[in-house]
């Protein structure tokens, strides 16, 4: 048969030959020297003793997998999640529900892909969470980018969290608008993580009309310890921005979006290119979102 490229063998780190193992591979390398060039066809000793592609793709699709890719899941994706359906019926259900909701296609395939477990809840417990976030005006896609809201107690979570943004907020437009641009803020605890975050703007003087309007531009404030929101008042005084200036939910806005480090890097970043710190607070007050670009 035809010579093994020197190049080819495979040695361990001292030089000599790995006794069985590279003579199995010298044995399926002569077989596959021994194929006509262009032809494609390898001889299944060839190749290691594992299933073939043709085996897999032949392999009949699970009913879990069968629900996730009648979500819009491709079949890799729909075996990578290993869901443990145990009626595909209910999983029909719940996708049934959401498009009744007006979720589109793409919508189930994005909700599903991010939380498949989804399709093993009970459609009569996911229905009264739709109607709320529906009369809020909560467009599907918001709910897609973050289900898991849809897994929360209605009675002892939502309701109560969205009772407690009302209180703080004007209307339900606002509400929904602060939900829509971070869903995922809505998942924190109430009373041990937003009602602490909420209490301490006001003890530092944040007007209640500020506290509004930060809410709605940025409600993951709601998600940040109140040790984390004095550091940012602190880095906002030192920047020049008094607490009852109209920009200053916006440099709160900014400073949650970077973390302490990567603010002082970026500060560093500036006046290393000349920019001298009365420059900064000028520019911060004017565009606090400077710190993020």
């Amino acid at each position: 048969g035809p010579e093994i490229p020197a190049a080819l063998k495979y040695y361990n780190p001292r030089g000599q030959a790995t006794g069985m193992f590279a003579s199995i591979c010298r044995r399926r390398l002569l077989r596959l020297c021994q194929i006509p060039f262009g032809t494609g066809a390898i001889p299944s000793d060839a190749l290691p003793h594992c299933h073939s592609l043709a085996t897999i793709a032949d392999a009949p699709v699970s009913e879990p997998c069968a629900a996730l890719v009648s979500c819009g899941l491709s079949p890799a994706a729909a075996v990578a999640h290993r869901l443990p359906i145990r009626s595909t019926a209910k999983a029909d259900a719940v996708r049934a529900l959401l498009r009744s909701y007006g979720f589109t296609d793409a919508e189930v395939a994005d909700l599903v892909r991010r939380l498949s477990q989804i399709l093993s809840v009970d459609p009569d417990r996911i229905r009264p969470k739709l109607d709320l976030f529906a009369s809020l005006g909560v467009k599907p896609r918001r709910l897609a980018r973050y289900p898991a809201l849809l897994t929360r107690s209605l009675d002892k979570h939502l309701v109560p969290c969205i009772q407690f943004l009302r209180n703080i907020l004007s209307t339900d437009e606002d509400v929904c608008l602060a939900i829509s641009r971070t869903p995922r803020a809505l998942s924190a605890g109430l009373e041990k993580i937003m009602r602490p975050a909420l209490d301490t703007l006001r003890r530092l003087g944040l007007p209640d009309e500020s506290i509004s309007k930060l809410v709605v531009i940025e409600m993951g404030v709601l998600m940040m310890s109140p040790d984390r929101i004095c550091q940012i008042f602190e880095a906002l005084k030192e920047l020049g921005l008094g607490v009852t200036e109209k920009r200053f939910p916006y440099g709160i806005r900014a400073l949650c979006c970077i973390s302490r480090e990567k603010w002082l890097h970026r500060v560093a970043l500036y006046r290393s290119f000349g920019v001298s710190e009365g420059e900064l607070q000028r520019a911060f007050k004017k565009q606090p979102n400077i710190v993020n670009f």
